[in-house]
């Protein structure tokens, strides 16, 4: 890093090298904006860090871009919108556990992304005050779902800032789809399987739709059914490029980023390394739409000028 270098930047390069690994696209563009974070095609725009990094925006960033690389390595969009019921609020609760399910993937193989997922988890169940929830009308459904989804499939309870948010619904949950939510470890890495399991939930929760899933054009079948395929592909695309994600790093930061802060340049070889080796004991995690509540990460819009742009090279 030279005397002149803004202190994040070795940083940012570091996250998008980490975001492109997993994702498996190497030409991925990753931008940082104080505008909301987003992920379009292949563009993902984070939150941007500040100056002098403060570790809890670290781990926010961080845990932004793990969500968006794990979407878009293990996630298809015409299958999701295929099985997406129509009502809005059946919508989010399918979006909660859909979310959960490609969170849980990474969360499982990667302790590093456990650990940017799970603070960036934190942040958001804050900035949305469940801790302060008394009643279930103080706490949407499809927040507390997707929460329950996540400790399914990961084993992980829900963070300490939700746990009384969650607790309000769960008798209410279990006691109607209890038996469902029990069958969605083994869909973990089909889509498919996954998103008609959801919506057998959701059905028993009384908020499923009329339409027939079983109805489906040929097309649409066969798509689905290449789902898992796809999905090994990306994970194994992701699996090796874990394997030279560190030289990748220290080509990307340079011998000026020797000054940069240890943490900062360490947790991302942390978590792509581990992306190589699965972590067996890592039990589940949890679900949230992949930032279906932008705004509430707490940036403001002042003007795009100083928006930066990481391109792959």
């Amino acid at each position: 890093m030279t005397k002149a270098e803004n202190p994040s930047e070795p940083f940012k390069r570091a996250v998008a090298v980490a975001v492109r690994s997993i994702a498996g696209e190497p030409e991925l563009e990753v931008n940082f904006s104080a505008e909301p974070p987003s992920l379009k095609g292949l563009k993902a725009k984070l939150p941007l860090p500040s100056r002098n990094l403060p570790p809890g925006e670290v781990a926010v960033v961080r845990g932004a871009g793990d969500a968006y690389a794990l979407r878009r390595a293990y996630h298809q969009d015409k299958l999701h919108d295929q099985y997406r019921p129509q009502s809005a609020e059946g919508a989010a609760m399918f979006e909660a556990a859909e979310q959960a399910r490609v969170e849980a993937i990474g969360a499982l193989a990667m302790k590093g992304v456990a650990k940017n997922l799970a603070a960036g988890l934190e942040q958001r169940c804050n900035a949305r005050g469940l801790a302060k929830a008394r009643v279930r009308a103080d706490v949407p459904i499809a927040e507390a779902l997707g929460l329950m989804v996540r400790e399914k499939l990961t084993g992980e309870a829900p963070p300490e800032s939700a746990r009384n948010a969650v607790s309000l619904w769960r008798e209410w949950i279990e006691s109607r789809a209890g038996k469902d939510l029990d069958k969605l470890g083994p869909a973990l890495r089909d889509q498919k399987a996954f998103a008609r399991l959801t919506r057998t939930i959701l059905k028993d929760l009384n908020f499923g739709d009329d339409s027939d899933l079983d109805s489906e054009s040929d097309d649409s079948g066969d798509e689905a059914e290449n789902s898992e395929n796809q999905n090994k592909d990306a994970e194994e695309d992701a699996d090796a490029q874990g394997e030279t994600s560190e030289a990748d790093l220290k080509d990307a930061e340079g011998e000026d980023a020797e000054d940069a802060d240890a943490e900062m340049r360490a947790e991302p070889s942390d978590e792509l390394g581990d992306a190589a080796e699965p972590d067996d004991a890592m039990k589940p995690w949890r679900p949230e739409p992949a930032f279906a509540h932008q705004d509430e990460w707490g940036y403001k819009i002042y003007t795009e000028r100083f928006d930066e742009t990481i391109e792959a090279e």
